[in-house]
């Protein structure tokens, strides 16, 4: 085997590892990334309904004496 084949080889056996190091950690970020968004559209919902329910239960809608 010539000394550029193994160069060669070796330069794609790097760039197997870190595409693989790559794909791991954007796969990760992606994770975090939307486990964060579901959790801040779960508060936003979360305090959008208890505001709305707060409202209708105050006794200052129509339709009370």
């Amino acid at each position: 085997m010539s000394d550029r084949a193994i160069v060669a080889l070796g330069v794609w056996l790097l760039l197997l590892v870190l595409m693989g190091t790559a794909t791991i950690g954007i796969a990760t970020a992606f994770y975090i990334g939307l486990g964060t968004v579901m959790a801040a559209l779960a508060a936003i919902l979360f305090i959008a309904s208890r505001r709305r329910a707060d409202g209708r239960h105050a006794g200052a809608g129509p339709g009370r004496a």
